[in-house]
């Protein structure tokens, strides 16, 4: 973790909240689940799946939060950061908190039978990168400099 040269008042300019972009993908995954019914997963192992991603969203999403309050910096993408994260689940994926949130969308699918959203999940995220993901890429470029793209060419997005 590392602390930025100075404080200006930058933003990502991100104009779509991320949970309502995957919010609206799900909407869409419940009316063609309406419309177009799926056959159902036997219910242990869709339990068990959407139990998994469930559970894995929650500790992933709780460290990544962790991480963002020993930093003493804002995890709301609209903010500044304070702070380049690269310990804890950042070591392993640029996006821990967006990871989190795919498992919690694809969990949820699962245990409410809602499979037309499973399809739909990697255009969600495709929309969260175009519209967020990037955005804030740019503004840590721009604040972080070498340090974050060197931090970028060792670190995935995703995992």
């Amino acid at each position: 973790m590392s602390h930025p040269p100075s404080a200006s008042p930058e933003h990502t300019h991100a104009r779509v909240p991320p949970p309502l972009i995957l919010a609206v993908f799900f909407t869409l995954g419940i009316l063609c689940e309406r419309w177009f019914p799926t056959p159902t997963i036997p219910a242990p192992w869709r339990q068990l799946s959407a139990g998994f991603c469930l559970a894995a969203s929650g500790v992933l999403f709780a460290w990544g939060l962790t991480c963002f309050a020993r930093a003493r910096t804002n995890p709301i993408p609209f903010h500044n950061s304070a702070a380049l994260l690269t310990s804890g689940p950042y070591r392993f994926s640029r996006n821990p908190l967006y990871v989190s949130a795919a498992l919690l969308y694809a969990g949820l699918a699962l245990w409410w039978k809602v499979l037309w959203a499973l399809p739909l999940l990697p255009l969600a995220l495709a929309a969260l990168r175009r519209l967020v993901i990037d955005k804030e890429e740019s503004l840590l470029g721009s604040r972080f400099g070498a340090e974050y793209l060197a931090y970028k060419g060792r670190v995935r997005r995703w995992l």
